[in-house]
């Protein structure tokens, strides 16, 4: 009886199977690394982190209905936008950062404060102050203090 050779898409699943193999299962970055959008604790590994990733979320992440009902206080919703519909309708693409720097966020039990520099969009260049609250177990912009009006 006659075996038959091995196909190459085997020998191709069996090298791909090795290669895994090692020490380390962590991806090899060779870029520059872009911010995601963490919602819980679990996402990233300090609560100054999360808030560094909220404030750079409300600078540059075109999810509107993200922004408008999770990472922003209703006070500061109301006072910056009128509404859902007037944040939503704000947060246009040519509005938003193409990045945002947020050094060192500080956090003092369920307040946080954050200065964040916005490069494009309508803040780009500025120097912006955040204040944050806890709510509902995230963190949430409450007040943004920035020459340039936010909102409609």
């Amino acid at each position: 009886m006659r075996r038959a050779a091995p196909s190459l898409a085997a020998f191709g699943v069996a090298l791909a199977l090795l290669a895994g193999c090692g020490e380390k299962d962590e991806p090899v970055v060779t870029g520059p690394v872009e911010p995601t959008t963490p919602t819980t604790a679990d996402d990233v590994s300090s609560p100054a982190e999360l808030v560094g990733q909220v404030v750079a979320d409300f600078l540059t992440s075109d999810d509107a209905a993200a922004v408008c009902d999770d990472e922003i206080t209703e006070r500061f919703l109301r006072a910056s936008y009128g509404d859902r519909a007037g944040c939503i309708s704000a947060r246009r693409p040519a509005t938003l950062a193409s990045r945002a720097t947020v050094p060192d966020p500080v956090v003092d039990g369920a307040t946080a404060t954050a200065r964040a520099t916005p490069s494009g969009g309508d803040f780009d260049g500025q120097r912006l102050s955040f204040e944050l609250v806890r709510e509902g177990g995230r963190w949430r912009i409450d007040t943004v203090d920035a020459r340039n009006p936010i909102g409609p």
